[in-house]
């Protein structure tokens, strides 16, 4: 039978395992270094599962942003007009993710990265 991490009173440790136990904040849990409850293990992963997707959806703006800018510089050198802007942009959106902290432009999929002739991420 496997030790039980917590009791309230002292009274519900099971004979001959009183001294497995300690007081902390009014309750009995094992002596054991480094456990912790299963209700503190499960906050920590929803908050990292909260994190997780709160940074993929900064690096998916990071990333949009990034595109964006790269767009309208490139745009400007070339003499786009303005109105085609929108459209170009979301293409843009459409062919390049972040990768390693950089651009990258990635086959329909939109996950797999284009490669180039050398196997290395590029333009083909």
């Amino acid at each position: 039978m496997p030790l039980k991490f917590k009791f309230k009173s002292r009274e519900e440790i099971p004979s001959g395992q009183e001294s497995l136990y300690i007081e902390r904040d009014g309750a009995f849990v094992l002596d054991v270094e480094g456990a912790v409850e299963k209700t503190r293990l499960d906050e920590f992963r929803s908050t990292n599962v909260a994190l997780r997707r709160e940074v993929d959806a900064l690096n998916t703006r990071l990333a949009d942003n990034s595109v964006e800018a790269l767009v309208l510089a490139a745009a400007s050198k070339f003499g786009v007009r303005a109105a085609a802007l929108p459209d170009l942009t979301n293409r843009a959106r459409q062919i390049f993710r972040m990768i390693d902290g950089e651009l990258r432009p990635v086959q329909r999929d939109g996950k797999s990265p284009v490669l180039g002739a050398d196997g290395a991420h590029g333009t083909q």
